[in-house]
């Protein structure tokens, strides 16, 4: 019997290259990364016990950590595939790059993701509608679920717009966060911290709008 199309697009995704988990001000983050792609993020999280379980899904097994003593503030835990060699805890550029974006994100400093090469995985036409259209909701705007909706061209699909964005497998980099309800209403949020997090969230891009300045600037200016 000839593979189903999920099945297609799910044998053709690269596999992971590395793992890496690293501290923020949003807590503990882990991304997994195929090459250059980004196949997986979460944050929110209190150790990187609990971010290497919540990264299961996307690694289709268990990761297994190496660590003999508590992880020191700052320090960056790099995880490989056995047999994908380089050396142990060595970052490509791009990944240190969005670990460096990612941190000043979450110290409240405006940041662009749009640049990034995320892979959400193998998701219907409609949903990677969704999640591409969610991508340039700009950092500080919001915009409904409704709304959301009327751009993917199926203005009556408001539920399963929420249902995708429940899925989304790279929050942050794919701001599911900046959709809610009629009035501005908060729901729907599945990220570790739940609606309080939402909340967190969108309140510190709020300030940074009405306060910082674009983190290129900030990052050019620290190179000169």
């Amino acid at each position: 019997m000839p593979p189903t199309r999920s099945e297609t697009l799910m044998a053709s995704r690269p596999n992971p290259t590395s793992v890496i988990i690293f501290t923020t001000q949003l807590g503990w983050m882990g991304i997994v990364w195929a090459g250059q792609t980004v196949r997986g993020l979460t944050f929110g999280h209190d150790s990187p016990a609990a971010v290497a379980l919540a990264l299961k899904k996307h690694l289709g097994r268990t990761l297994q950590l190496d660590i003999v003593r508590p992880p020191k503030e700052g320090e960056i835990l790099v995880w490989k595939p056995p047999g994908m060699g380089g050396r142990p805890g060595h970052m490509a550029p791009g990944e240190s790059d969005l670990i460096h974006r990612l941190r000043a994100y979450a110290e409240g400093k405006i940041v662009d993701f749009t640049d990034v090469v995320v892979d959400p995985g193998p998701v219907s036409p409609f949903r990677a509608r969704i999640y591409a259209l969610c991508r340039h909701i700009p950092y500080g705007n919001t915009m409904t679920y409704g709304q959301l909706a009327w751009q993917a061209g199926s203005p009556r699909a408001t539920r399963a717009v929420g249902q995708c964005l429940a899925r989304n497998p790279i929050p942050i980099l794919i701001p599911c966060h900046r959709v809610v309800g009629v009035g501005g209403q908060l729901v729907g949020f599945t990220a570790p911290g739940g609606l309080p997090m939402k909340k967190r969230l969108l309140q510190m891009e709020a300030t940074g709008c009405q306060h910082g300045e674009p983190f290129w600037k900030i990052h050019l200016s620290d190179q000169h």
